[in-house]
């Protein structure tokens, strides 16, 4: 961290590296790096860089929290750092939490969100010991009937997620309850043919199989020869024998990507092409076209290269490339060029919520740029390329090459959106070369048009180098009154009576420290008054003790802001935040 002891180097990362090198140094447990990076990295420490002191230790992850501000933050930072704890197998660091005076109650209301996060993380011996220390998590019994229902719910929630990452121990924990026997509850066939032996299918597939006609056999199939357990050829051949259709005719069944598996992450096994061709040989027909996109966004390149060996002229075409872009996969675009895949990706916009996932941005580097030089000559319309790299956060050696493609192609020039580039966590370095490249007429229209909902979006990221250089560079009105005002709505999409968009723990901690920020931020500038300092206050208690969360319709901070909308508090400030969106 000695080289970056100063505020310029990190001007020229995106908010990827900046937030890698505050997890290299909060898992370090070294004070001053930790100090370094903190001071001058400009994002959030959010639930990833407390996963990264998780996993040094609880020496790292004390000195973690105790440079949050105390209160709400720095109880939702323990929370976060309990399911960070559950879902990489730290038992002894959640243990450590759960017995800190200043934790342990906001550890263990939490409690069903650390099951969930040791679930995905395959963590059966963390979700077993959970489910025997804190056994309300599954009592139904003496409960008013709409808590039952939703426990109800929860209780189907995570037997899905115990089947589909094969928590085995768990899952017969849960089945032995009482609370699955008093609502009947079955197991999910397609997550229980991805996660679990053959031995828990041969169990409890009989009873989860009365859901299912002959029409679902190949989405099932499917499901099975995606498992991540070795032993999945005894699963094809119990559905096959359940179905009553032990030697199938070549061609019956068509073998896709298990669209049944998508919300679960599911992804392909190591030895996935050795079983597509096996089933291949034993007559099954194959889908091509999705298996292909699948591997490519998984990254996964050796099924890819069997897909392409397997029908090069139906596969090699531009929608392999843009799920490889969506991926963020370098070493899948080195693979297509290598095939000579036809590159043009295909002529849509892309929308502004279709973003790539947060590792993306690593490979939308050098690497990736390595990778589409062989393409250049191939490829006739890099717009989409190019939003995709914005979306990434990608370097600017990237981005200038994109642009310089679309030119030698003899095409009209891509279009830069300055707030967009800010909104993928570009580096402030990107964000002076596009507002350079645009020009001061165009930069101050962009600029204007802003709105404060955009502004908010990029703050709840972390991303605070990047919403400071905006302020500074805004026409926009000034902030003149309440900082307690700024986004408390929008921040938590907030509905009076709807607890549809409660926000998890991780979504709270993330607003939370987004308005610590900007209150700093915009205080440094703007005096507040005793008013705005006690409606702040109180909306940090209630967001604290997660009244947004349980649906509560008016806390007074709530009403506050918003007789202040309606009576035209703050106009110019006020009106610019929330772009007109609250009557």
């Amino acid at each position: 961290m000695a080289r970056r002891g100063r505020a310029a180097p990190w001007r020229a990362l995106s908010l990827g590296q900046r937030r890698r090198l505050l997890c290299l140094a909060a898992s370090s447990g070294d004070a001053a790096s930790l100090d370094v990076a903190l001071a001058h990295c400009g994002c959030s420490a959010n639930k990833q860089v407390l996963a990264a002191a998780v996993a040094g230790g609880t020496s790292a992850l004390q000195l973690l929290l105790q440079q949050q501000p105390p209160g709400p933050i720095r109880q939702l930072s323990a929370v976060c750092a309990a399911e960070a704890a559950a879902e990489l197998g730290q038992l002894s660091v959640l243990t450590w939490l759960l017995e800190q005076p200043d934790y342990s109650a906001a550890v263990r209301a939490a409690a069903s969100d650390l099951l969930r996060a040791a679930l995905r993380g395959r963590r059966d011996a963390v979700a077993t010991w959970l489910l025997r220390h804190q056994p309300r998590l599954v009592q139904l019994s003496h409960q008013p009937r709409l808590v039952q229902l939703s426990q109800a719910r929860f209780l189907g929630d995570i037997l899905e997620l115990a089947s589909v990452h094969g928590c085995e121990e768990a899952l017969e924990l849960l089945l032995s309850g009482p609370a699955s026997a008093a609502h009947g509850l079955t197991l999910p066939l397609p997550a229980l043919l991805y996660g679990c032996t053959a031995d828990v299918l041969r169990g409890h597939g009989a009873a989860a199989l009365g859901g299912y006609n002959p029409a679902a056999l190949a989405s099932l199939l499917s499901a099975a020869a995606a498992s991540q357990t070795p032993d999945w050829r005894e699963k094809v051949a119990w559905l096959l024998a359940a179905f009553g259709d032990q030697q199938p005719q070549p061609g019956t069944y068509e073998l896709a990507w298990s669209e049944s598996l998508q919300r679960t992450d599911a992804r392909m096994p190591p030895d996935y092409p050795e079983r597509l061709e096996e089933l291949a040989a034993r007559g099954f027909r194959l889908a091509f076209h999705g298996l292909a996109e699948a591997a490519a966004k998984q990254g996964n390149a050796p099924a890819l290269a069997w897909l392409l060996d397997s029908r090069p002229a139906q596969l090699l075409h531009s929608g392999l490339v843009s799920a490889a872009i969506e991926g963020g996969h370098a070493p899948i675009l080195r693979l297509l060029q290598e095939r000579r895949a036809r590159t043009r990706p295909p002529d849509v916009g892309v929308d502004a919520d279709e973003r790539m996932p947060a590792g993306a941005g690593a490979a939308a580097s050098t690497e990736l740029d390595r990778a589409l030089r062989p393409l250049a000559a191939e490829t006739s319309d890099w717009a989409v390329l190019f939003r995709q790299a914005v979306a990434a956060g990608g370097p600017l050696p990237l981005l200038r090459r994109l642009l310089l493609h679309a030119c030698e192609a003899g095409q009209q020039r891509v279009p830069l959106d300055v707030v967009g580039l800010a909104a993928g966590g570009c580096s402030v370095e990107v964000l002076e070369w596009a507002r350079l490249e645009v020009g001061d007429v165009a930069f101050r229209t962009a600029l204007a048009a802003m709105e404060g909902r955009q502004l908010l979006d990029i703050a709840t990221r972390g991303d605070w180098l990047a919403v400071a250089w905006l302020l500074e560079h805004s026409m926009g009105p000034s902030p003149s009154v309440t900082v307690a005002d700024v986004g408390l709505l929008d921040l938590f999409w907030y509905v009076p009576g709807d607890d549809s968009k409660g926000l998890s723990s991780q979504g709270r901690l993330e607003a939370l420290m987004a308005l610590a920020w900007l209150r700093a931020h915009l205080s440094a500038r703007h005096a507040l008054g005793r008013e705005q300092e006690t409606d702040l206050n109180r909306l940090e208690r209630s967001i604290g003790r997660g009244c947004f969360r349980s649906g509560v319709p008016a806390v007074p901070a709530v009403a506050a802001v918003r007789s202040r909308l309606r009576g035209g508090g703050a106009v110019g400030f006020m009106r610019w935040l929330f772009g007109g969106c609250q009557k």
